[in-house]
């Protein structure tokens, strides 16, 4: 069997040295490297999920504002709109009061041609009447 005298103490001594100077020289650094790695990463992730969080923000900004920009395009298409019709009855009122005010000088000067005519057509009749009676009695 296992007789157990005074080396196995030296190896247990020298085993318990040997694990405190590779966890000191090895494990320690190596520990703390994987640490400030992990810390790292974990800053890198929270760092994007804030780029992140900020680019969705400034795409709903913008998408915010490209929806008011388009109800100002509406409002004012529709304002042009508006005008462009109120434009066209005020025009379209003033034609009308010209084509009235043409058509009642018409009507006055057709109205005083025909009174015209017709006391000329009487003074003609008369003087052809005066003409005819003249002739006959002659």
């Amino acid at each position: 069997m296992l007789e157990l005298d005074g080396s196995i103490l030296v190896v247990m001594i020298l085993f318990a040295v040997l694990t405190w100077i590779v966890g000191r020289l090895y494990l320690r650094p190596i520990d703390r490297m994987l640490s400030e790695r992990h810390e790292a990463t974990v800053g890198l992730q929270e760092q994007a999920r804030e780029l992140r969080a900020e680019a969705e923000r400034q795409t709903r900004s913008y998408q915010h504002g490209l929806q008011q920009a388009r109800l100002e395009n509406y409002r004012q298409q529709e304002e042009a709109r508006r005008q462009a019709l109120e434009d066209h009855q005020k025009l379209l009122h003033e034609a009308r009061g010209k084509y009235d005010h043409v058509l009642t000088e018409a009507k006055q000067q057709i109205t005083a041609q025909v009174t015209h005519a017709k006391e000329w057509i009487r003074k003609e009749a008369e003087t052809l009447s005066t003409e005819v009676v003249n002739q006959f009695l002659n």
